[in-house]
C-alpha cells in the first residue's frame, strides 16, 4: 500500500485524537489525517492545530451516517485507516460491511464477534462471570432496590458510554434518596430510561486503585503496560488527568491476556480495574476497545508501537514491558491548568517533572481562554 495517497480518519477531535496526529505525525506519516467534529460553529482542541490535520464537521444523527458522510468525501477505491478516540461509531463499522467508506479500510474495533458485548457492560460482567474470567462489582438492576442491597453509598453506573452518538452523562455515586430521585428526574428528562443504567457496590474511591492494564493485543503480538490514576477528575471518580506506569499487581497481567483471548480480542486496548478494600482484590469495570486518552505514555516509550501497528507496521523497537519506565507520567496538562487556577498547587511537581505532557503548554494557552470565553456565554471551545 502506498501511504502516501491514504487517508487517516479520526473519529474525534479531542485529546486523544490530539495524541493519534502528533503520532502519525512523528513516525512520518504522509498521508491525509482528518479529524472529525459534529458541531459546525464550536472550536474544539484539533482546530488548534489544523496545520497537522484538516478538520470536517459531520451532521449525524446516528452511528450509520458516518459512514454515508465518509462515502460522500472519500474516493471509494482510496486506502483508509480509520481510528475511534471513543466507541459511538464502532458498530456501524461493524455491520455495515458493503459500505464504501468500509471498502479498502483498515480499523480495530476490538472484537468483531464480541463487540456487543465489551459495548454493554453488563454483557460484559455476565460473559466474565459466566467464563470464570474475573470477579466483577456487584451490579443490580436499575428496577430493584438499591438501599436494600448496598446500604447508604452506592453506584449509579450507565450500562454503555453512548446512546446512539449522545454520551451519557458521568457515572455518579449516590448517597442520599432525594440525590437519586433528582438525578433520575434528569436522566429521564434528556431521554434516558432506567434500562440505560444500573447500580453498583461502591468500590475503593482512592485515586491510586484504579489501575489500568493497557496496550496492544492480537493472536501473534502482545504488549502490556500498568498504569494508575495520581490525580482525577472529578476527585472520587473521574478521569486521570496524572497517570504513571506501575509494575502490574500480582495476577492481573494474565488475567487480562486470558480475557483479551476469550473475546478474540485484536487492537489497542485499556482494561480498567478498580480495588475492593472489603475482598481485598481487583474487580473489572470496563474494557475499552481502542486508543484510549493516556496512550501516548505508552507510544512514547515504545517508539510508537500502537499506531504503526494500526496502520500495518511493525514496530521499531521489540516490545518492551520490564520496569525501566515504572514512575513515568502522562499529565493533562489542560486540566493542571485548571487545577493551578484552582489553588492546587500538588500538580506543580507532575507538570514540572520527568513526563508526558499534553496537549502542549502552548496549544492550552490558546485554548483556556475560549473554553472561558463560551462558558461566559461568548462562544469558544470544547
Amino acid at each position: 500500500m502506498n501511504k502516501d495517497n491514504a487517508w487517516v480518519i479520526i473519529c474525534g477531535n479531542y485529546i486523544n485524537a490530539l495524541n493519534i496526529v502528533n503520532s502519525l505525525r512523528h513516525i512520518g506519516w504522509k498521508g491525509k489525517i482528518v479529524c472529525l467534529k459534529d458541531r459546525e460553529n464550536e472550536l474544539v482542541l484539533v482546530d488548534l492545530i489544523k496545520d497537522l490535520c484538516e478538520v470536517w464537521v459531520i451532521d449525524i444523527t446516528s452511528p450509520s451516517d458516518i459512514l454515508i458522510e465518509l462515502a460522500k468525501r472519500i474516493p471509494e477505491d482510496d486506502a483508509k485507516f480509520i481510528f475511534f478516540t471513543d466507541e459511538r461509531f464502532m458498530s456501524a463499522f461493524q455491520l455495515d460491511m458493503s459500505s464504501p467508506t468500509v471498502k479498502n479500510a483498515s480499523f480495530f474495533i476490538g472484537s468483531e464477534s464480541h463487540l456487543e458485548t465489551i459495548l454493554d457492560r453488563g454483557s460484559f460482567y455476565k460473559f466474565l462471570h459466566d467464563n470464570n474470567l474475573a470477579s466483577v462489582p456487584v451490579t443490580i438492576s436499575s428496577s430493584e432496590d438499591p438501599w436494600e442491597r448496598f446500604g447508604e453509598r452506592f453506584f449509579l453506573r450507565f450500562n454503555a458510554s453512548y446512546k446512539e452518538t449522545v454520551d451519557t452523562p458521568t457515572n455518579k455515586i449516590i448517597t442520599s434518596r432525594e440525590q437519586l430521585d433528582k438525578f433520575e428526574h434528569y436522566l429521564k428528562s434528556i431521554g434516558l430510561t432506567r434500562a440505560d443504567w444500573s447500580y453498583q457496590e461502591l468500590l475503593s474511591t482512592d485515586s491510586k486503585d484504579n489501575v489500568s492494564i493497557c496496550g496492544w493485543h492480537d493472536a501473534d503480538d502482545q504488549n502490556y503496560f500498568a498504569t494508575h490514576k495520581i490525580l482525577q477528575h472529578p476527585r472520587k471518580l473521574g478521569n486521570g488527568d496524572v497517570c504513571e506506569i506501575i509494575d502490574p499487581p500480582v495476577g492481573l497481567i494474565d488475567m487480562t491476556s486470558n480475557i483479551l483471548k476469550a473475546l478474540d480480542f485484536a487492537g489497542p486496548f485499556e482494561m480498567e480495574y478498580v480495588y475492593d478494600t472489603k475482598l481485598k482484590k481487583y474487580k473489572i469495570i470496563e474494557l475499552n476497545p481502542r486508543l484510549w486518552m493516556q496512550h501516548s505514555l505508552i507510544e512514547k516509550i515504545t517508539d510508537y508501537e500502537l499506531v504503526r501497528r494500526y496502520i500495518g507496521e511493525k514496530p521499531i523497537k521489540p516490545p518492551d514491558n520490564d520496569t525501566n519506565y515504572v514512575g513515568m507520567r502522562w499529565v493533562n496538562v489542560y486540566y493542571a491548568m485548571f487545577r493551578i487556577l484552582m489553588l492546587d498547587i500538588r500538580v506543580f511537581r507532575y507538570l514540572f517533572g520527568v513526563s508526558v505532557k499534553v496537549p502542549p503548554i502552548g496549544i492550552c494557552l490558546r485554548w483556556i481562554p475560549r473554553y472561558l470565553l463560551r462558558k461566559a456565554g461568548y462562544g469558544g471551545l470544547k
